[in-house]
């Protein structure tokens, strides 16, 4: 996972458990993960308030993941994750 990937894993720990999410409960075990991914805008979700966690990321979705990890700034890409 990249929050793990960044170093920053730990800090799941001090983020609220809650999910901003329709499909993530919050005693889910990635619920922290993806919650800070959300935070860091790292990550963002599908329209309908939706994860879809039990999908497979696709190539262009986890290089988008990525990149935004790294801090690049995305001035043409509308891919939703």
């Amino acid at each position: 996972m990249i929050i793990e990937v960044l170093g920053i894993g730990d800090e799941i720990n001090l983020i609220k458990k809650e999910s901003t999410f329709e499909d993530i409960e919050a005693c889910r075990w990635s619920a922290g993960y993806i919650q800070l991914g959300v935070n860091l805008e790292i990550i963002k979700g599908y329209d309908g308030n939706l994860f879809k966690p039990t999908e497979l990321v696709i190539f262009e979705q986890g290089i988008t993941i990525l990149l935004r990890g790294m801090g690049y700034l995305f001035l043409f890409c509308r891919l939703c994750i």
